[in-house]
């Protein structure tokens, strides 16, 4: 097992939602929970996605509430 599945196994582990970002907000990994969240409470499934700015996401979700 390489040091990311180790990682992610772990992450899956856990009973709450966890998401890894760096340092400019882009999601590194998600876990099981977070990602079923997401689904149960309507979220866009593009949002959750690694790869992702968790921060850019925040701001539109802002943006719409002015």
């Amino acid at each position: 097992m390489c040091l990311q599945q180790l990682a992610l196994a772990v992450l899956n582990s856990l009973g709450i939602q966890m998401a890894v970002f760096d340092e400019q907000g882009v999601i590194l990994y998600v876990n099981r929970s977070w990602i079923s969240f997401g689904q149960s409470n309507g979220l866009d499934s593009d949002d959750q996605r690694i790869g992702r700015s968790y921060c850019n996401r925040g701001e539109m979700g802002i943006a719409n509430m002015a």
